[in-house]
């Protein structure tokens, strides 16, 4: 059972608690130009493809969870999909660009994740990830909400870097808060 199913309801206010939705710098990042078709992996209940729906042509917001994206569903101009981000049911070279936020510490399947990702990226598109590093006195709550109720994994920026560029996206890490950083970059 996915657990993202009984969460539904009090995710966005958690996360805005928390101070973890941020589409101000996921929109600085991507800077588009108001063409663009964007895919956001794993993207709950749609609300930070809303923010970025006005800057973009088309957004596709791609979730597991069922009750996440019924909740996806009232905001107008988002596309939704029900699927698993190792299994995405779109065509290679589809998007422009793709944004993965607060993801792959749930993830069990990163590499498959990240590899489909890539499949459906554009060459030269845009790759966004934001994730969790929950370290020091910040990121003790948070890492045992993760560890207890989601049975979380986190991946060390470096690592992830190192990931991607096998892949051939290439790009930077930046800390973009106590206990979170953002990747962003293009596949070659």
């Amino acid at each position: 059972m996915n657990p993202f199913n009984f969460i539904t309801f009090f995710y966005d206010p958690f996360m805005k608690f928390f101070g973890l939705f941020k589409p101000d710098t996921i929109i600085k990042h991507l800077n588009p130009d108001g063409s663009e078709s964007v895919l956001d992996v794993a993207g709950g209940t749609g609300f930070l493809s809303n923010k970025v729906r006005s800057h973009v042509r088309k957004v596709v917001v791609l979730d597991a969870s069922r009750q996440m994206l019924k909740k996806a569903e009232k905001y107008d101009g988002l596309e939704i999909c029900h699927a698993f981000s190792e299994d995405i049911p779109f065509d290679d070279e589809t998007f422009d660009a793709v944004m993965c936020c607060d993801t792959l510490h749930h993830l069990t399947m990163v590499d498959e994740t990240l590899s489909e990702i890539k499949r459906v990226l554009k060459t030269n598109g845009k790759l966004i990830i934001v994730d969790l590093k929950p370290t020091g006195l910040k990121g003790l709550p948070m890492w045992i909400i993760e560890k207890v109720f989601f049975r979380s994994s986190f991946i060390k920026p470096d690592s992830l870097l190192l990931k991607l560029e096998k892949l051939n996206i290439h790009g930077k890490i930046f800390q973009t808060g106590a206990i979170e950083f953002l990747f962003s970059g293009r596949k070659k």
